[in-house]
């Protein structure tokens, strides 16, 4: 009980995402990839954080990273329309 787990940082990172303080919810979206990593979830919204700290290069790579973790995820369309954007 009590044990924080890859979901809770997900969840805060996407709490925080949320509420516009990229830099907290990037180190959330860490600590779950550093639990779990090959979390793909974790990458995408880690990678929507990225582009909001203006960090092209290493959103492009999570977007990516999400994508090959998960080409069929729910979130796959948007991820492939974000790199086609961030060219």
């Amino acid at each position: 009980a009590g044990q924080v787990t890859d979901t809770s940082y997900l969840n805060l990172g996407i709490l925080l995402y949320n509420k516009k303080q990229p830099a907290a919810a990037e180190e959330a979206f860490g600590k779950a990839l550093e639990l779990t990593p090959d979390l793909s979830d974790a990458f995408y919204y880690r990678g929507l954080t990225r582009i909001q700290l203006k960090r092209t290069a290493e959103a492009k790579a999570d977007l990516k990273r999400y994508l090959e973790l998960a080409p069929d995820g729910s979130d796959a369309d948007t991820a492939k329309e974000l790199l086609k954007s961030l060219q």
